[in-house]
């Protein structure tokens, strides 16, 4: 894949033991969410399972060369093509949350989220005719229900033979997530990534999750000194907002890596560091962004979609300012990140 070979990994992952996910043990899990003190989830029963997805044609909706200017009626359409893929992930990540939440006791929730996993695994979802547009759907929905996966795992309610039907499918998302990446660059890259890394885990796929690592380290390597990433300041108007987007996916591997042994927060000179504290800056006052983007920014205020990855930095670099904005939001989720980022991820100070 051109560039990404050029980095290097410290050691082999072949030769390491089983990939593992990016969680502490059960036990220091939850004191920590206890710690937060959060409301429960709404317990409403398992649900149906959301018919599988096979075939995804998306309509993209941008209208300028920076895709950066939207037609609300191809976004509404969209959203509409989408709906039966979200129905799903927001299905499985629920359950997921709800057994989070209650620390392990709610037992029911993990096994609902296993049976609905199960059964898409069964019909060989997401692994139909696809576009562009359909394709990052799958990448950004491969990330999100593999990291929910990942969070009940350990559930005691795991049926063993619906576990080893649900890793086969993230295997074959994973190698499908890293095949659509040939082309990538930006932020769509880190997704095939951070896709992949997910998925590798569940799956075990030590050669896929070299290669995600190594997408993740030629995002790393993009960030420039003032913190900025340069195809992502490509989309003008709207460069905070993806500079936030591509944060989520990076972090994400990175928080994978970590937890099997790679560290990417150190690469090319702690760059995470000033990609974060440009984003923090900029959410403030955009002034900066608009200058390395040449263009005033779209931006209201911080949202679940872009500061969930807050709750990564913050459980491993706590930030005051990161803290109070947090504390003001939690909790916080995001589809793509696996849901629920306060549950999965959240520390106070």
């Amino acid at each position: 894949m051109g560039a990404i070979g050029a980095s290097v990994i410290t050691a082999p992952i072949s030769a390491r033991t089983a990939l593992v996910e990016p969680f502490e043990p059960l036990t220091r899990r939850w004191h920590r969410i206890s710690s937060l003190d959060l409301p429960m989830p709404l317990v409403r029963g398992c649900p149906a399972t959301p018919p599988p997805v096979h075939n995804l044609i998306g309509t993209t909706y941008y209208t300028d060369s920076k895709n950066s200017v939207i037609d609300r009626e191809r976004l509404a359409h969209w959203r509409e093509q989408r709906r039966p893929l979200t129905a799903f992930i927001e299905a499985v990540q629920s359950q997921a949350s709800v057994w989070l939440a209650s620390l392990g006791r709610n037992e029911e929730a993990a096994a609902c989220a296993a049976r609905m996993l199960n059964d898409w695994a069964r019909a060989d979802a997401l692994a139909g005719d696809v576009n562009f547009q359909g394709m990052s759907a799958v990448r950004w929905s491969t990330a999100g229900v593999a990291m929910a996966y990942l969070s009940i795992w350990r559930s005691s309610a795991v049926d063993v033979e619906a576990a080893r039907r649900i890793q086969s499918w993230f295997g074959k998302l994973a190698l499908r997530c890293r095949a659509s990446a040939k082309t990538l660059r930006n932020n769509h890259l880190y997704w095939a990534g951070a896709a992949a890394a997910a998925a590798a885990v569940a799956a075990n796929d030590q050669e896929t999750f070299a290669w995600a690592i190594r997408a993740g380290q030629e995002g790393v390597a993009q960030i420039t000194s003032e913190g900025a990433l340069p195809r992502e300041l490509a989309r003008g108007s709207r460069a905070l907002d993806y500079h936030c987007f591509a944060l989520s996916a990076l972090l994400l591997i990175a928080e994978l890596a970590a937890a099997n042994g790679y560290d990417l927060y150190s690469e090319n000179d702690r760059a995470l560091a000033r990609l974060v504290n440009l984003v923090l800056r900029s959410m403030d006052d955009p002034s900066k962004m608009e200058r390395l983007a040449d263009s005033a920014q779209i931006w209201s205020k911080p949202s679940d979609h872009s500061l969930a990855w807050g709750e990564i930095w913050h459980a491993r670099f706590p930030l005051q300012k990161l803290q109070d904005l947090l504390s003001e939001l939690r909790p916080l989720s995001m589809a793509y990140m696996g849901g629920n980022q306060t549950l999965l991820f959240g520390k106070t100070l």
